[in-house]
């Protein structure tokens, strides 16, 4: 019961902060530049407009990692503020305890990365509704549509996760971004740098926690013929995103990195002072 009044309270503070307000705004006008720019495309390439459901799930969903980057950034302001400004030692003050306090943080993450998870998906079907131009489907959203979809939730849970990590780890909302960012950057050059060694390096670059997640947002990872393409457009060098391991070994992989990274936050801050 206390947690649920945690959770409400931290609710009724999230939405009344400008941050939240501020990117929200930002990632929905770079979805409408972005969607736009492709629709704008695809009317001059081929004078049909964008496609319509289910065949736009494939472009949409592929554009998880926007919202998962957002995510990161709006958990790192709402948690590293709470350091910044005292109001996490405040509350300890009051009688809250660390757990609690952490819990409370930590229910944020999923709320916010679904909530603009969901906010791309509203997005790109208000673009691909006219495409469909009232013919009839068998389906709007096929199996493969399905997976896509929950691996795209799973890439922002992850993205937002790492945000979560910075946020209570750094304490401080300018350097806990800054931070985030240069994690984001080595991540992919290290990643570059394994892929190029091959054997057992290539692997473990393959296996690292960005690369995890934001595989599980590509079309590649669930679709053979998504697959073929993306090889054949990266040619000799194919990165790890356009490689594709058993879905679930994925899956199984980004729980892990999730749970290990949430558990390791706590642990960090259940031994620092507020």
């Amino acid at each position: 019961m206390r947690l649920a009044v945690l959770v409400r309270s931290e609710s009724i503070k999230t939405f009344r902060r400008p941050a939240f307000a501020v990117t929200v705004a930002a990632l929905a006008a770079l979805l409408l530049l972005v969607f736009g720019a492709m629709h704008v495309r695809s009317v001059i390439g081929s004078g049909g407009g964008s496609p319509g459901l289910p065949n736009a799930w494939a472009n949409i969903l592929d554009l998880a990692d926007l919202p998962g980057v957002f995510a990161a950034i709006l958990i790192i302001l709402l948690v590293a503020s709470e350091f910044s400004w005292r109001t996490a030692r405040q509350n300890v003050i009051d009688g809250l305890t660390k757990g609690e306090f952490f819990a409370a943080k930590l229910c944020l993450v999923p709320a916010v990365a679904i909530g603009l998870y969901l906010a791309l998906v509203a997005i790109g079907v208000m673009f691909a509704l006219p495409g469909m131009g009232g013919h009839h489907v068998d389906a709007l959203v096929r199996p493969i549509d399905a997976m896509h979809m929950g691996g795209a939730a799973l890439e922002c849970l992850g993205m937002a996760t790492i945000g979560f990590f910075c946020g209570m780890v750094i304490q401080s909302p300018g350097p806990a971004t800054g931070v985030f960012f240069l994690y984001v950057v080595v991540d992919q050059l290290l990643e570059a740098v394994l892929q190029g060694a091959g054997g057992v390096a290539r692997t473990v670059g393959s296996s690292l926690p960005w690369g995890t997640f934001t595989r599980l947002g590509k079309r590649a990872q669930y679709d053979p013929g998504a697959l073929a393409q993306a090889i054949g457009h990266a040619g000799s060098a194919r990165p790890a995103h356009v490689t594709m391991s058993s879905t679930t070994e994925v899956v199984a992989l980004a729980a892990l990195y999730i749970v290990a990274i949430v558990s390791l936050s706590y642990l960090i801050f259940r031994k620092r002072d507020l």
